[in-house]
């Protein structure tokens, strides 16, 4: 319980503390990181790819590279483990000893930080693409980032995951209403 606790309270921290642009850190080298069975990703449906590469991109600075590759994710209709970073459920995440829970939540904490942003960005090329007038890229971009947050939903993922899942989720529905919406004054302001 208390640690279901600290999951829900990291997770409305983290939310409050969104910000723009990308972070200088960098998501641990598989190789060396001790909950990297934990982490991994099943690849996307007829693609080698999933979300931990993007992240890895953003994460170094690859801003485009990682946008492209949640766009491939989407184009492929890749299934939803491709777009999630952690494999655990919260009961799974709550049954590690001690020492893997902590180093799960720090490598949570900095891996949903970058997803975050990855989402902010989405959602910022989809307003820059509807200003430019290309109604369709803003709705692929937008569709992008709603089956991001969708993925990181519900029981199959921890509780703060599924936080940070819906917060994406409820950004990219928002904006995808007010594009799709009627033109009237209200919503002639970009998604």
């Amino acid at each position: 319980m208390v640690l279901r606790t600290a999951y829900i309270l990291a997770g409305v921290c983290t939310l409050l503390l969104m910000g723009s642009g990308c972070t200088s850190g960098r998501i641990s080298d598989p190789a060396s990181n001790q909950v990297d069975t934990l982490a991994a990703g099943t690849p996307a449906r007829s693609s080698e790819i999933d979300i931990r590469q993007a992240l890895e991109c953003w994460s170094s600075g690859d801003r485009d590279r990682a946008v492209m590759l949640v766009l491939k994710l989407y184009d492929v209709g890749a299934d939803a483990p491709a777009y999630r970073p952690f494999t655990l459920t919260e009961e799974e995440a709550i049954a590690l000893p001690r020492a893997e829970r902590e180093a799960l939540t720090k490598e949570a904490l900095d891996t949903l930080r970058i997803m975050r942003h990855l989402g902010r960005e989405l959602h910022h090329r989809a307003k820059e693409a509807h200003r430019n007038g290309d109604d369709a890229q803003a709705a692929r971009l937008l569709g992008a980032m709603k089956r991001l947050g969708q993925a990181n939903r519900g029981p199959e993922v921890m509780h703060i995951v599924d936080l940070v899942g819906k917060a994406i989720e409820q950004l990219a529905d928002k904006a995808l209403f007010e594009l799709t919406a009627p033109d009237t004054e209200e919503n002639t302001r970009t998604p």
